[in-house]
């Protein structure tokens, strides 16, 4: 099962591979780095600043459609750390997040490797 689905991203730029390759390359730079971030931010408990991370790249992680429950983790995170509730949850929510996000790097650059 795919982790992410970039039917959505296809469909608003039809025929157009050199944006989809733009968008994926530009996911496959910064979101790593954003996470690398928010992992220091999160040992750190520097909720303010996790927050600000997660809430940056929400948008990125909404338009490859990352699977729904992946998402939701997302969304929780993104709640808990703003809302500063929850917080002894973040650490294993984060783990997820993150766990399907490698997933999502591999499918990217496979799905790079055959627009190229």
């Amino acid at each position: 099962m795919k982790t992410c689905d970039l039917s959505f991203l296809k469909s608003i730029s039809p025929g157009n591979d050199s944006f989809v390759i733009g968008i994926l390359q530009i996911f496959v730079i910064e979101t790593p780095l954003a996470i690398s971030n928010a992992q220091i931010a999160l040992n750190e408990k520097k909720w303010a600043e996790f927050h600000a991370i997660i809430h940056k790249i929400k948008p990125s992680i909404e338009i490859i459609r990352l699977n729904s429950e992946a998402f939701e983790v997302l969304k929780q995170i993104n709640q808990f750390s703003k809302e500063q509730i929850n917080l002894d949850q973040i650490p294993a929510l984060f783990a997820i997040l993150v766990s399907n996000l490698k997933n999502v790097y591999l499918e990217m650059n496979e799905e790079l490797n055959n627009l190229n």
